[in-house]
């Protein structure tokens, strides 16, 4: 070879490389050029000069960097080309994944202590944005800051922080993505960063907009856009369709090159985008990688130098941005949405020059739209709430609602766009649970004087209380539909008096009822009336549900069009999928099983110590208020064993030591009534731990919502707490002693559950049969005759293993029992009660069963004095009567009626007018008199001294016995006979001198005689009254005017 052709030879190897070479500054391309050129003119006469031109060139080329995997990217896109659209194969991503890995090593210095001095584009990028914020005229301050950012191709600690702070935030948050390619850009990324915090967070406060920084290498792992490469039935759906949002800052370089960071990530959405222009043409329709499912919202900002540009004649922002122009259209052109224009900064004459108009005027306007947009979209996008809400005292309600809300959730279990739900009342928030397009049912119960039951109160209040705002323009309620289904006793004197009060509330808030109100008498047949009315509720539930869109999306114009059509116009656009019983329950062939309640808590053992809420160490003030949450504990002051010891009964009479110890229980009056919280029995309790096996008695525990459960218009970390009737943290072991009921008739929705833990087959068939309409007489005899404890039925089905967690999610909390006051303050400061000692024998099985409160409360000793002996408290508190009180009118009669216990309060009343004539004595009261009734004088004549004393000093007027089992022929003798015996004078009483008639005691047979009686002495005087329903209509007037009133218990 000649000298001349060598020369030839190093000069086209020089310019095939030059075209392939990353060149470092310019100072190194001007002086390659030169060495070309000189070899060109000086060929043959300067050959010399020429060969060591040569070498010199090559020198310079290998100072500078060859842009990496360039060869590789081309040969990457000829494959795609000739394949098609098999970009989403999972070895071609994790390719692009090792790709930017090698990138990674090969830009990291191997001493980052040591400051890298910047060359070439970013110096010169550098020195000219320090130029332009010297020499800016504006009045605005600039944000591009000058200082150097850290090498190309890493993330820093805080970005790092950042990043996983904002993954690992509230669901609800708002994310935006920042991601920077170039060193330049990543400045500019912290600044526009910066700008949407400000914007979003300090003057529109908006608390849930996150905004983080990351470097386009990371761009995959960010955004999360492996999922877009599974399949349609991925696992993680909610995941999968995550709508992200990203602003693309890029920085092009020489020869419209992207920088090295961006590299990657441009060359992912181009290959997608050539990809899928080259599936189009095949005869399968192409889904574009982003949709409605897998929504992608983007925005890019790129930043360039025309001095960069081997063509001077070009000078515009645009020219100078082809990188970023590429990643815009194949991001536009794969169905990622463009939320603004894209932005373009020239370096040449200041970044801030196109940089900051852009971000004020474009970007955070539309940045702005979209989370609005969001919010519109998540709202209506969200699943339609159908709430089973109950209120329940005695857990009939509570069952039913449970019940019905398992039904549904098998029955629309298909149904993606509904989500059932069941809590007690009061776990829902009255102001964000009933939103427009909810849809609840209520089943709800009356207690006491027509009170709401303990887990219904504080939500009918905070109800009547929000309703209270509504007016007619903005019905507050508007667009929310329900029902309710109320159970009662008419033999109370407030039946139906809480179900009347939710319709009557939701009615003036706006809602409206999508099915008729229930009033489900327990007197005829509680469950059979309910079934009838479940029959027909399935078919008014659908339409409901099925309108329930319409009333979300407008719901005044649902509040009118419901009035106008009755409630029956439906949207015919929405569908409804059920699963009829037949699907829902194959493993059965018994009919009426329940449906599975879904687990809704789980538990986490904890060092934190147990709470000290119901412990006796705890003193509650004087001046506090006594309540269930904050008990007084109580010691024994005096006990007296009422009946005869020969008797197979036991009645006991307790007073308390309360005085000048707590007022809000010490100032009570006659009529009122002791709560007592009582405890299981402790060897019952210790038996049970054994039998459970899978937690220790002394482990300390909380209470969480499983992720999905928390009540509607919250989630896990704002909801009420779980089960509100286990305080923790707790013990296991006082969660079975003081929590929750295991001696109570178990409830077939707790045998459902106890079935589905048995692994003998046999016994699960045993338990499924007992749930089910099919067995209902099997679970007379067998569960309501025989009453058996938790530990029974554990010990009858050896197989069923059933965990701590979900047995407390599932078991009826362990209730207070309320005790009437036998005693009036003036008599004596310490409240007293009586009760019958609970202890019978299980009629099949021989077993004796014990009442949980009475025998506690027994076997606990009087307060002898020794503080160091004695530490027996009992956790009690007052609940005051509405109606169950003296007359302050003391010209009125009164008339008392109660055998047994029911005689109880009469003492207290008697007491009182005791006390209001000693200290008065000119007062004149008008007659009284008291019917009891017992077996025997000499048996269980309760308070007889007692009484006997009142009529001797003329508080009571006349004190009538009846004695049942002292009649020598056998008859029976109760109180409403001997009511009946003084017909005449009764019903004088009554019409004619406005008599108060009180009667207490049992609701399932006396009372109901009693109320009989009265009718028939009403009707038997003749006149006005003689017609039966006449006198019931007195009656019931006499109940609302409070002057006939009921305290009765079944």
């Amino acid at each position: 070879m000649t000298t001349t052709d060598g020369i030839k030879t190093t000069t086209m190897n020089l310019f095939t490389t030059a075209k392939k070479m990353k060149r470092r500054s310019k100072k190194e391309a001007m002086l390659t050029i030169m060495c070309i050129v000189v070899a060109f003119v000086f060929l043959v006469p300067l050959s010399a000069l020429a060969i060591i031109a040569g070498p010199l060139a090559l020198m310079c080329v290998k100072r500078s960097k060859l842009r990496p995997h360039e060869e590789e990217s081309e040969k990457e896109e000829e494959e795609t080309k000739k394949s098609g659209f098999t970009i989403t194969k999972k070895e071609e991503i994790d390719n692009d994944e090792k790709e930017t890995l090698t990138n990674k090593t090969t830009t990291v210095p191997s001493k980052v202590e040591e400051k890298v001095a910047l060359t070439g584009s970013a110096a010169l990028m550098a020195n000219m944005r320090r130029s332009a914020a010297n020499t800016a005229n504006t009045g605005e301050k600039a944000k591009i800051s000058s200082s150097a950012p850290s090498k190309s191709g890493t993330i820093s600690k805080e970005e790092k922080e950042e990043t996983r702070d904002t993954k690992s935030g509230k669901s609800g948050h708002t994310v935006w993505y920042v991601l920077h390619g170039g060193e330049a850009a990543q400045q500019v990324a912290r600044d526009v960063k910066e700008a949407m915090e400000e914007e979003f967070l300090e003057k529109r406060g908006m608390s849930d907009v996150r905004v983080t920084t990351a470097s386009m290498e990371d761009f995959k792992k960010t955004l999360e856009l492996h999922r877009i490469q599974g399949d349609d039935n991925n696992k993680n759906d909610e995941i999968n369709r995550k709508r992200r949002r990203a602003i693309f800052v890029v920085e092009t370089v020489e020869n419209a090159q992207p920088a090295e960071e961006a590299g990657s990530c441009i060359r992912y959405f181009n290959k997608l985008r050539k990809a899928l222009k080259s599936s189009e043409g095949g005869d399968k329709a192409t889904k574009l990688p982003f949709d409605e499912n897998d929504a992608f919202e983007y925005a890019v900002m790129g930043l360039g130098d025309t001095n960069l540009l081997l063509d001077r004649q070009t000078t515009t922002a645009k020219d100078c941005n082809q990188a970023a122009q590429t990643l815009d259209n194949a991001l536009a052109a794969l169905g990622a949405r463009r939320l603004c224009e894209r932005g373009l900064a020239n370096d040449a004459v200041g970044l801030e020059e196109g940089v900051l108009p852009w971000l004020k005027e474009k970007l955070l306007p539309s940045a702005f739209k979209a989370i609005e947009e969001e919010k519109v979209r998540a709202e209506r996008d969200k699943p339609i709430e159908v709430v089973f809400a109950y209120g329940s005292q005695t857990g009939n309600a509570a069952e039913i609602c449970k019940n019905l809300a398992a039904e549904a959730t098998e029955k629309y279990k298909k149904d993606k766009t509904m989500r059932v739900e069941c809590f007690a009342c009061n776990e829902l928030d009255a102001e964000t649970s009933l939103k427009p397009g909810t849809v609840i049912l209520f089943c709800v119960s009356s207690t006491g004087d027509g009170d709401a039951p303990d887990n219904c109160d504080m939500f009918l209040t905070r109800l009547k209380r929000r309703v209270k705002k509504t007016t007619a323009s903005d019905p507050v309620l508007a667009g929310t539909q329900y029902a309710v289904l109320g159970l009662g006793d008419q033999n109370y004197s407030a039946f139906m008096a809480v179900p009347r009060m939710f319709s009557t509330t939701m009615e003036k808030g706006g809602a409206t009822v999508y099915k008729k109100r229930l009033e489900a008498d327990d007197t005829l047949g509680l469950y059979e009336q309910v079934d009838a009315w479940v029959d027909t509720l399935w078919e008014d539930l659908d339409k409901a549900i099925a309108r329930a869109k319409s009333a979300r999306e407008n719901p005044k114009g649902f509040l009118t069009s419901s009035s106008t059509n009755n409630g029956s116009k439906s949207d015919t656009t929405t569908t409804v999928t059920t699963t009829t019983a037949k699907e829902a329950i194959l493993s059965s062939s018994y009919k009426g099983i329940p449906a599975l309640q879904p687990a809704r808590v789980k538990i986490s053992f904890t060092n934190n110590g147990p709470t000290e809420r119901s412990t006796s160490s705890v003193e509650l003030g004087k001046d506090a208020l006594a309540t269930r949450e904050t008990p007084f504990f109580a010691k024994i002051a005096a006990k007296k064993i009422l009946t005869n010891a020969s008797s197979d009964r036991r009645v006991v009479h307790l007073e308390f030591d309360c005085k000048n110890k707590n007022d809000s229980v010490e100032n009570y009056e006659p009529g009122d009534s002791l709560a007592v919280l009582p405890k299981n029995d402790i060897a019952l309790v210790s038996e049970l731990m054994t039998r459970l096996g899978d937690v220790e008695g002394t482990k300390t525990f909380d209470l969480e919502w499983i992720e999905g459960m928390a009540p509607p218009g919250s989630d896990v970390a704002t909801a009420t707490k779980p089960l509100p009737h286990v305080i923790t943290p707790c013990t296991v072991h006082d969660a079975l002693e003081k929590y929750i009921d295991i001696t109570s008739v178990p409830r077939k929705s707790f045998l459902r559950a106890l079935a589905e833990c048995c692994t003998n087959d046999d016994e699960k068939d045993r338990l499924l049969l007992l749930s089910s309409r099919d067995g209902k007489e099997q679970f007379q005899t067998e569960i309501t005759d025989e009453r058996p404890t938790l530990l029974t039925l554990l010990r009858t089905y050896p197989s069923c293993s059933i965990s701590f967690e979900r047995l407390l999610d599932i078991s009826s909390p362990l209730l207070p029992r309320m005790y009437s006051i036998t005693s009036c303050k003036e008599s004596q400061k310490n409240p007293s009660v009586a009760f019958s000692v609970v202890k019978y024998e299980a009629p099949e099985s021989k077993e004796t069963r014990l009442g949980v409160a009475t025998n506690w409360l027994d076997r606990l000793p009087v307060d002898d004095g020794d503080e160091k002996k004695y530490d027996f408290k009992i956790p009690i508190y007052k609940v005051p009567t509405k109606a169950f009180g003296l007359p302050e009118d003391i010209s009125k009669p009164i008339v008392m009626i109660g055998p047994g216990t029911g005689v109880a309060p009469f003492r207290g009343f008697l007491q009182k007018r005791e006390a209001l004539a000693r200290a008065n004595p000119s007062l004149q009261f008008a007659e009284s008199w008291l019917f009891f009734g017992c077996r025997r004088k000499d048996e269980d004549y309760l308070y007889e001294a007692d009484f006997n004393a009142f009529v001797e000093n003329e508080t009571l007027t006349r004190l009538v016995p009846a004695f049942s089992r002292e009649d020598p022929t056998g008859k029976k003798v109760y109180v409403q006979h001997k009511l009946a015996e003084h017909e005449e004078k009764m019903r004088d009483l009554i019409l004619r001198e406005e008599a108060y008639v009180f009667v207490c005691g049992d609701g399932a047979h006396m009372a109901k005689d009693v109320h009989k009686t009265l009718l028939s002495i009403i009707t038997n005087g003749g006149g006005k009254y003689e017609n039966e329903n006449d006198a019931e209509a007195l009656l019931r007037e006499m109940t609302r005017e409070g002057r006939y009133v009921r305290d009765i218990w079944s």
